[in-house]
């Protein structure tokens, strides 16, 4: 189990991103990129600079679920109508009505 949390600070985030630090300090005003609550220093976790340029990290990725097999011998039975189940019980009784006029 790995619970380091790597830090940067703006700083070093502008070296990272080749910008300049007053860059970092306007994607953080703007709210592009949250930085950890402090007034004088401003720090970056490495999860947060990986977000921001849209990198995920292997350990986080996720595969697609598959649904899980059925026993044997159990079908299920899908009703492909259009036509909601309520609305079946209430069809057949207005279909009299309009046959009885």
């Amino acid at each position: 189990m790995n619970d380091v949390v790597k830090i940067h600070n703006a700083h070093e985030v502008a070296g990272l991103l080749g910008v300049d630090y007053k860059t970092v300090l306007n994607l953080i005003r703007r709210g592009h990129l949250r930085a950890l609550p402090g007034i004088r220093h401003k720090l970056i976790t490495e999860a947060e600079l990986n977000r921001y340029l849209g990198i995920h990290p292997a350990a986080t990725v996720t595969h697609a679920q598959t649904t899980p097999a059925r026993p044997a011998g159990l079908v299920s039975i899908t009703d492909k109508s259009l036509v909601n189940p309520a609305a079946k019980a209430v069809a057949p009784s207005v279909a009299l009505a309009s046959q009885r006029k």
